[in-house]
């Protein structure tokens, strides 16, 4: 089951996500945020899918958002996980932590959990 999320800053920046992959599709598809370097944009891309590549602007600069370079502090509580160590040596995870925004380029994007789709 796949979650939802937003992704907000105190800039404004504001984006709904959808997170992780569906019943059918969990083993080929998962969603998860990623920073562009080349176009400074947060967007979800397939990190099954190889080579993952911007959502915006299609160029393959990005790092998902568990990359210790995007996260200013971890947070105490779990906001989403998925286990990926097969696929990708690691469990994905975004907490209530702060992390890079897009927008104003400070450590203050905030991710939160707002559901779950199928």
């Amino acid at each position: 089951m796949g979650a939802m999320a937003t992704a907000s800053c105190d800039c404004g920046y504001s984006s709904h996500l959808s997170l992780g992959g569906g019943r059918v599709s969990f083993e080929t598809e998962c969603w998860f945020p990623v920073y562009c370097r080349a176009c400074r944009a947060l967007g979800e891309a397939n990190l099954l899918e190889r080579p993952v590549a911007c959502p915006s602007c299609g160029g393959t600069e990005v790092a998902a958002y568990d990359d210790p370079e995007l996260v200013g502090k971890k947070g105490r509580r779990e906001v989403f996980s998925w286990h990926t160590e097969e696929q990708l040596g690691r469990t994905l995870r975004l907490t209530n932590g702060r992390y890079l925004c897009p927008a104003c380029q400070k450590p203050e994007l905030r991710f939160e959990s707002t559901g779950h789709w199928d």
